[in-house]
């Protein structure tokens, strides 16, 4: 029971401070393409969010799963350090896609996608963010089988 609640407690504040930085500097970013919001630049933001979300949800998974395997061999040090990780990858591999999707997307229309936001071109705005969360639903679980494999479980003998 102590194991289920420590573990509460670090996803808890592991998932706050994952979406409360990142809703922070996403701000920053698109406060650089219209400030304040127009209509497009909030959807791709809202957006970005809801990717950054997806993202946590599903490595939160591994996360708990590592906190409880070294709860179970008395390592808490070893459990936090691999969270730690496994959020901050998780992070920074949220930021690297949403940015990329601007430069990918960008070469896939034939208009600049920065300035379609600055004009508050809504359907371009819609069409990315569908983008986004929906790359983001298939790639999110793949993403937690590569932070789970990294935990050291014991080999089996058979």
């Amino acid at each position: 029971m102590i194991f289920n609640f420590i573990n509460l407690l670090q996803l808890i504040f592991f998932g706050i401070l994952y979406i409360f930085t990142f809703s922070k500097v996403q701000n920053v970013f698109y406060n650089k393409i219209s400030k304040p919001k127009n209509n497009a630049t909030l959807i791709v933001y809202l957006s970005s969010i809801a990717v950054a979300s997806i993202n946590l949800i599903h490595i939160s998974d591994a996360a708990s799963d590592v906190v409880l395997y070294f709860l179970k061999q008395e390592s808490l040090i070893k459990g936090i350090l691999f969270s730690t990780t496994f959020f901050s990858s998780s992070w920074i591999f949220s930021f690297l896609f949403i940015r990329g999707s601007f430069y990918i997307i960008g070469q896939l229309t034939p208009e600049n996608e920065i300035d379609e936001l600055k004009k508050d071109n809504k359907e371009i705005a819609l069409i990315h963010a569908l983008i986004i969360v929906g790359l983001s639903f298939v790639i999110a679980p793949t993403l937690s089988k590569i932070a789970t494999s990294f935990i050291p479980y014991p080999e089996l003998p058979f």
